[in-house]
C-alpha cells in the first residue's frame, strides 16, 4: 500500500508506536528500518500508553503486559530518531499531545509532556558521552561550543545532562555559544 501510495504521488505518513507487547529496543530499531526503507514523506513516533477500559489495560492488569518505563522509551525513541532523520525522513510528531482524554485516561506507560525534548537530548547526551569515554575525560570540567538553539538540547530537560555527567563522571559541562 505504502509503495502504491508513492507511485501515484500521494504524500505518505506512517506513524510508529513503541512498546507494544513484545517489542525490544531491538525489534523497534528494525522496525524502524523497514518504515524508513518505505521512504515515506513524515512519520510519527508513539510509546505505547495504556488507557483505561482497553485489551491492552486488561493485559497490564494481569501481568501480561508491562509498560516501558519514560527512560526506556527515550532510550529507544533517541536511537530512532536519527534513522528517519539520516534518510530525509520528516520527524512531525514525537510522543503524544497533552488532550484532556490522555490525561484522564492514562493509568501507565512512558508519558511526558516534553517526551520529544527528552529523546533529542538524550541523543546529545549519547554524542558526548562517546566523547567523554574515548578520551577518557573524568574529574574535569570540559567545554562545548555549540551554537544557542543546540543548548537546551545539550544541556537536557532540567539540565539533567549537565548531571549526568558531573555524577557518572564528575565532569563539569560548561558550554558556549559558538559564533
Amino acid at each position: 500500500a505504502s509503495y502504491l501510495i508513492k507511485e501515484y504521488g500521494i504524500s505518505l505518513g506512517l506513524q510508529m508506536m513503541t512498546g507494544l507487547p513484545g517489542d525490544t529496543k531491538q525489534t523497534s530499531i528494525e522496525t524502524a528500518q523497514k518504515i524508513a526503507s518505505l521512504n515515506p514523506d513524515c512519520v510519527r513516533i508513539y510509546p505505547t500508553l495504556v488507557m483505561e477500559n482497553t485489551a491492552l489495560y486488561k493485559m497490564y492488569k494481569s501481568n501480561e503486559y508491562i509498560p516501558w518505563t519514560v527512560d526506556e522509551a527515550v532510550d529507544v525513541v533517541s536511537k530512532i530518531i536519527p534513522i528517519f532523520e539520516n534518510n530525509g525522513i520528516d520527524i512531525i510528531r514525537i510522543g503524544l499531545q497533552t488532550t484532556d482524554n490522555v490525561n484522564q485516561n492514562t493509568v501507565i506507560g512512558p508519558y511526558h509532556p516534553a517526551f520529544a525534548e527528552l529523546c533529542y537530548s538524550r541523543i546529545e547526551r549519547n554524542k558526548i558521552e562517546n566523547i567523554i569515554i574515548v578520551n577518557n575525560i573524568k574529574d574535569t570540567v570540559y567545554e562545548i561550543y555549540a551554537p544557542k538553539q543546540q543548548k537546551k538540547k545539550i544541556t537536557g530537560h532540567k539540565k539533567e545532562n549537565i548531571l549526568y555527567f558531573k555524577n557518572k563522571y564528575n565532569v563539569d559541562i560548561i558550554l558556549k555559544e559558538k559564533l
